[in-house]
């Protein structure tokens, strides 16, 4: 069970359908599991709210666009993982599923989610279904996302 760190940081879209990141297992899926996210502005402060939208993806189709993310093993003696990172901007949406996780903050504050034991946000080992983060905000803003997931 290898633990990866992996870092967003771009300008959040004002989009309910268009990801700010993705976590995509890969052509020999292990099942990933998100377990915790901090998430916050290095903008200049401004009083703009935010959601954050953690979703499943339903198709298995390989998603196109967005920029590699290099997941990095929390543990040096880990292995490169199996499953992709992207964020930015996709030429193709993902088809997004069940909401798993929905947050809403001020840009002025950084938030930290993370699952209990045993209630990590779980996608299944099938390529290319795997979680889409979303951050629809009503004007364009820099943010930070650092996920922390877990392959097994």
């Amino acid at each position: 069970m290898a633990r990866y760190a992996c870092i967003h940081n771009l300008t959040a879209a004002a989009s309910a359908t268009a990801p700010a990141a993705v976590y995509l297992p890969g052509s020999t899926p292990r099942r990933i599991k998100l377990y915790e996210l901090i998430v916050g502005s290095a903008a200049t402060p401004a009083d703009v709210a935010f959601r954050l939208i953690v979703q499943r993806t339903t198709a298995s189709t390989a998603l196109a666009g967005g920029t590699s993310v290099t997941p990095n093993p929390l543990d040096p003696a880990d292995a490169a993982s199996a499953f992709t990172a992207t964020t930015g901007t996709y030429s193709t949406d993902p088809s997004l599923g069940v909401i798993c996780l929905q947050l809403a903050w001020n840009a002025r504050n950084t938030v930290r989610w993370f699952a209990a034991p045993g209630s990590e946000i779980v996608a299944p080992a099938t390529a290319n279904l795997g979680l889409a983060i979303m951050t629809p905000v009503a004007t364009a803003q820099a943010i930070s996302i650092q996920g922390f997931v877990e392959e097994q």
